[in-house]
């Protein structure tokens, strides 16, 4: 997340879970469902889409190392539309990503470390 803001906005389609991933994931950051209405209006049966009160409730970019650390994987829920990948904020998201998973920046590691 570094060099991204704290607080972001990001206009598209969110998804909701079942629930947050577990343990083993490393929440990198969610979002204020006070910004949007979580109502389901369109698919399926299930109308409420709250999953909590704070944005860690609700994550939206996750990591997650595998074993010794050999291997990463970084996730995003995002979004679909491609305008939403043209901002800054996501640009460098993704370019952060890349290099975090390709151990070009934190090489040693220090990120998977619980």
């Amino acid at each position: 997340m570094a060099g991204l803001p704290s607080d972001f906005m990001a206009l598209d389609e969110w998804y909701t879970f079942e629930a947050a991933p577990g343990d083993d994931f490393i929440v990198l950051a969610g979002l204020d469902e006070s910004t949007y209405s979580p109502e389901n209006k369109v698919y399926g049966d299930r109308s409420d889409l709250w999953m909590g009160p704070t944005p860690a409730d609700h994550p939206i970019i996750w990591a997650r190392c595998f074993g010794d650390s050999q291997a990463r994987s970084v996730f995003t829920a995002m979004g679909h539309r491609y305008e939403t990948y043209e901002t800054e904020e996501a640009l460098l998201l993704l370019k952060n990503m890349l290099n975090w998973a390709a151990k070009k920046s934190d090489p040693q590691s220090s990120g998977c470390a619980k």
